[in-house]
């Protein structure tokens, strides 16, 4: 596979993504009850390198077009907490 053709699938993988979230209907009901996951030590860069990880791990050639399984979920959030310190 040439890098032309790699990036005809990033591409196509791209617009896929954003089609799949374009579509998704919007849901108007109350929550009634919440899960959350809260992950420590998992900035973007070991998240990324799990992905990597664990595609290669299943024998794909890259692992930046696969998904960990709490990638899917249907609404993900990020933050970044900082640490103060006391002297």
């Amino acid at each position: 596979m040439g890098l032309d053709d790699r990036h005809a699938d990033w591409q196509s993988l791209a617009k896929a993504t954003l089609e799949r979230a374009v579509n998704t209907p919007i849901n108007k009901n109350v929550a009634r009850n919440v899960i959350l996951f809260l992950g420590d030590g998992m900035g973007v860069a070991t998240v990324t390198a799990g992905r990597i990880y664990s595609a290669q791990q299943q024998g794909l050639p890259y692992g930046e077009e696969s998904s960990l399984a709490f990638e899917r979920f249907r609404h993900v959030g990020l933050s970044k907490v900082g640490h103060t310190q006391t002297h």
